[in-house]
Parts: C-alpha cells; structure tokens; sequence
C-alpha cells in the first residue's frame, strides 16, 4: 500500500514561509510536485497493491493508518534483515582478506 500526499503546490509553498529550520527553495518543491504527479499512475505497477492520494491538510490532519502484520511477517521480515547483515559481513570479510 503506498500513502501520497499530494498537496497543492501553492499550500506547500504557503507553510514554507513559515518554516525556520531548513527552509527548501520555492523550485524544489515545485519540481517535486512534478515529479509526484508523474509518478502516479505507476505506483500500481511498482508492486503496491492500493494507492491512497490524500489531497488536502485537513484531510491528513483525520487520517489513520493501522498496519496489522500477520504473525510471520514479522519473523520473515527479521530474517532478511539478518540475511543482508550476514551477507554483508562475508562481503566485508572477503576484502579484508583479499
């Protein structure tokens, strides 16, 4: 499932305004916005099995979002992790003694 958040532009440029901390230049964001829109309509195809676009502050301000995994998705996901660590460290392993 894929959660976008799909602002308008000029509401994005709006709260930049007030932003003290890492201001983000007024192009960026308009070039992410770009990007966003054409990135889209291929979420589907990238694998996500729901694309939800929320299109308004006042509606991110209401949502929740609730991720139930099934009892052995969380041993699988534990399992790749520590399959890339291991992975990882043999390949670390093997400059080393290179």
């Amino acid at each position: 499932m894929a959660i976008v958040l799909d602002i308008a532009v000029g509401i994005c440029l709006e709260r930049l305004t007030s932003r003290s901390v890492h201001p983000v230049p007024p192009h960026a964001v308009r070039r992410q916005q770009r990007d966003l829109r054409r990135s889209l309509a291929g979420l589907l195809d990238e694998g996500f099995s729901a694309v939800y676009a929320i299109g308004s502050p006042e509606v991110a301000a209401t949502v929740q979002v609730e991720r139930i995994a099934p009892a052995d998705a969380a041993h699988d996901e534990m399992s790749r992790r520590n399959h890339a660590r291991r992975d990882d460290a043999r390949s670390s392993n093997r400059h080393r003694n290179a």
